[in-house]
């Protein structure tokens, strides 16, 4: 699991000093991807449901550019905390609480790409 830790983490690193372009997100997803099968079996399904969520944020390289840094990172640092932590069990109250704060974290992020493409619409059609 350490291993597959480094691998996202380096996938993340990369990001910051490269930027997010095409070739560094296909990197991370690929981290996400093989977490989201691997961590199960390695007895850490909190960490597989993380990485599948990661997964989705990222899994159409037509819009995998569009999700903002922040809630990759919040992926990424749950999956972090969840090994560190030894969480395995998803009624732990540790994954509780990065569950509930990844929750938070995409209600908000969806709350502002609604409201970003209702100002779009509304300017569409100011200028028709």
């Amino acid at each position: 699991m350490q291993d597959e830790l480094s691998r996202l983490n380096a996938a993340r690193v990369r990001i910051r000093i490269q930027g997010y372009s095409a070739e560094t997100a296909d990197s991370l997803y690929a981290c996400a991807y093989d977490l989201k099968g691997l961590a199960a079996t390695y007895g850490y399904p909190v960490v597989s449901l993380i990485a599948a969520a990661l997964c989705r944020l990222t899994d159409d390289p037509a819009t995998r550019l569009k999700t903002p840094l922040f809630l990759l990172d919040a992926h990424i640092a749950s999956i972090k905390a969840a090994v560190h932590a030894g969480v395995l069990d998803v009624d732990d109250p540790v994954a509780r609480t990065l569950l509930a704060e990844l929750q938070t974290c995409m209600s908000a992020y969806e709350r502002t790409a609604l409201e970003a493409e209702r100002f779009r619409s509304m300017g569409a059609r100011a200028c028709s």
